[in-house]
């Protein structure tokens, strides 16, 4: 199994959340055909097709059903340990209140 491509999982949920690869393509900004390379990617990685085309879009299939909350668990997991990452990157974090009042000038 080649490494998860964060990418392309998060334009397999668009699709399935959108219901077809030109609105997913659409919401991302990107070409069709950007979106339908990445979907044939991966279900040739793993095999099995994740959506059964329809002429008014694509349903999952009982693979992509199985999967899909697999994906949105492990792409939760993702932002929270790039969360953690960033957090503890040394950078401070945080809210900085500035208060200044303003001097009377003086004539």
């Amino acid at each position: 199994m080649a490494p998860f491509n964060q990418r392309a999982l998060e334009i397999v949920l668009l699709i399935a959340d959108h219901g077809s690869v030109t609105a997913a393509a659409k919401v991302l900004g990107v070409t069709q055909s950007f979106v339908s390379k990445q979907l044939v990617r991966q279900e040739d990685e793993w095999g099995d097709r994740l959506f059964d085309r329809t002429g008014r879009g694509m349903v999952l299939s009982s693979f992509g059903r199985e999967v899909i909350p697999e994906i949105k668990s492990l792409l939760a997991q993702a932002r929270r340990l790039d969360e953690c990452v960033r957090d503890n990157s040394g950078v401070p974090a945080g809210i900085l209140r500035v208060w200044a009042r303003s001097k009377k000038q003086q004539t």
